[in-house]
């Protein structure tokens, strides 16, 4: 049949509401007694929502999800819709092979203890504060410090989203009121390893390591000061890129700290700072 062709050994066909009673019907390329187990899943989301506040969720293992892109199991519900939750707590649990992002957190998100992998896009994302555009600007409103620690973040971007946009092991925007990023384990992730990248400030990025990641170790772009990078160790990054390989990258940020930090192995270079328009202050390199 028609709708037989459009599936193979690698893809699938849903013809929506051409079953009985309008149910779906799912074509599959595969002869299913071939194959040990066929998942067939539709759920997005495990917990979301919006204009909620002081959320924990611990010992959980959340795995499989049918996330969009940029969403994930646990979340504010949409893309960007976890600006609107605060004080939302992951501890202890398991985020793996979900379609889109692991988790997503807000303002006053902690996370720690996790296990993070095998995620189709990426294991975190996280912002710090709400906003409100106003004649085209973007205004801040209520930030409030994020949390990441004790957690190991691998293996994400199994579905090959651009890393240079939203793939890989993680990214944080908008922690207006500063951010600890602190003894975790980020390796081998089909992106950048830990990656600020927008409107952060007073971040404490400290004692984590970085390796074996597609790009830089230590990503830290269009931001501002107050922020402190010290007693990482990021080695053998930039396994997919020469050019994008740093064990640490400043970008377009400024009032930066580098201090006390081990390097080796990147593909790119140990360090790199690059401006267009705005110097970061480098101390103790």
């Amino acid at each position: 049949s028609r709708e037989a062709t459009r599936a193979s050994a690698e893809r699938f066909f849903i013809d929506y509401g051409a079953g009985d009673g309008g149910a779906h019907r799912v074509y599959i390329g595969v002869d299913p007694a071939t194959v040990s187990g066929i998942d067939l899943v539709t759920q997005g989301y495990f917990l979301v929502g919006q204009q909620v506040e002081d959320v924990t969720v611990e010992n959980v293992i959340l795995e499989r999800y049918a996330s969009m892109p940029n969403n994930g199991p646990i979340g504010g519900g949409g893309a960007w819709n976890e600006r609107f939750t605060k004080g939302w707590k992951v501890r202890y649990s398991t985020l793996r092979e979900n379609h889109g992002i692991g988790v997503r957190l807000g303002r006053g998100g902690v996370l720690e203890h996790c296990d993070i992998y095998d995620n189709g896009q990426a294991g975190l994302r996280a912002f710090g504060s709400d906003w409100e555009v106003v004649n085209g600007n973007r205004r801040y409103l209520d930030p409030v410090a994020v949390v990441i620690r004790n957690n190991r973040i691998h293996r994400n971007n199994q579905l090959d989203y651009d890393w240079h946009y939203e793939g890989g092991a993680l990214k944080i925007s908008a922690t207006r009121a500063g951010s600890t990023f602190e003894n975790n384990w980020v390796h081998d992730n089909r992106g950048f390893g830990i990656w600020y990248d927008v409107d952060n400030a007073a971040a404490n990025i400290r004692q984590n390591l970085t390796t074996d990641n597609w790009g830089h170790g230590i990503f830290y772009e269009i931001s501002d000061g107050g922020t402190v990078i010290e007693r990482n160790v990021s080695l053998d990054n930039g396994t997919m890129s020469d050019t994008a390989g740093a064990g640490i990258y400043i970008s377009n940020s400024e009032g930066i700290e580098i201090r006390q930090n081990y390097m080796a192995g990147n593909a790119g270079c140990f360090l790199l700072a690059q401006n267009f328009g705005r110097a970061p202050t480098l101390a103790d390199v």
